[in-house]
């Protein structure tokens, strides 16, 4: 475990440090994708260990300009699991196992498939906060930014219950946004990527990652 946190100790303060995205040193994801490898083997080790086992068989990308830890996508080559390193190297140990359970999660419930049929009816919005709903309510060690029921239920004034259908959370969520259309607060926003912004910017200030990375972030 040493090692681990040696490695994650060394690529955070790389990754900090550094103004430009193209400034990253050659070696640098091949020495990030070894700490994903330790935390691979250790979800292999885990009681949970399907995760790990599932991981094994994911493609593996960085990509800096998301603004969450992970993310996940579906093309004709299977699925893709993307890390930004400037988000992901702030999580500790447990943090990051559940950031790539979470997306294990969205993987086996068949979210992607399933949203993307009810974008036809429904807000981006809606949709993704009710799937991060449902995964989160079965992972600990969550991030401080997560995505839960009581943050929904707080930020949206709602009486969501516990493990409800994804279905279910996506018509009162999507109720509560069309309520709110003319807030010019910008509650109604229909992109994923702003409501994520909002949350990121939490993780930056509570983590006092700098402004540096914050920086990075805009990928000049």
């Amino acid at each position: 475990m040493r090692s681990f946190y040696k490695i994650k100790e060394e690529l955070y303060n790389e990754i900090s440090n550094i103004q430009y995205i193209k400034d990253v040193n050659d070696d640098f994801e091949d020495r990030f994708f070894k700490l994903i490898d330790k935390i691979n083997f250790l979800l292999i080790d885990d009681s949970e260990n399907f995760y790990g086992y599932f991981l094994l068989k994911m493609n593996r990308k960085i990509k800096y300009d998301i603004t969450s830890p992970t993310a996940i996508t579906l093309n004709v080559s299977g699925y893709t699991i993307y890390f930004n390193p400037i988000l992901f190297l702030v999580l500790d140990l447990n943090q990051m196992k559940t950031s790539i359970k979470h997306e294990i999660i969205h993987i086996i419930s068949l979210h992607l498939i399933r949203g993307k049929e009810l974008k036809k009816n429904f807000s981006t919005l809606a949709i993704n906060m009710a799937m991060d709903i449902v995964v989160n309510q079965y992972l600990d060690y969550l991030p401080p930014y997560a995505t839960t029921i009581e943050w929904v239920n707080l930020k949206y004034n709602l009486d969501l219950k516990p493990y409800s259908s994804m279905e279910e959370y996506i018509l009162e969520i999507q109720r509560k946004l069309d309520l709110l259309d003319d807030n010019k607060d910008g509650d109604e926003d229909d992109t994923k990527i702003n409501n994520e912004i909002e949350k990121n910017m939490m993780l930056l200030e509570h983590m006092k990652v700098g402004k540096k990375a914050i920086f990075m972030m805009k990928i000049l």
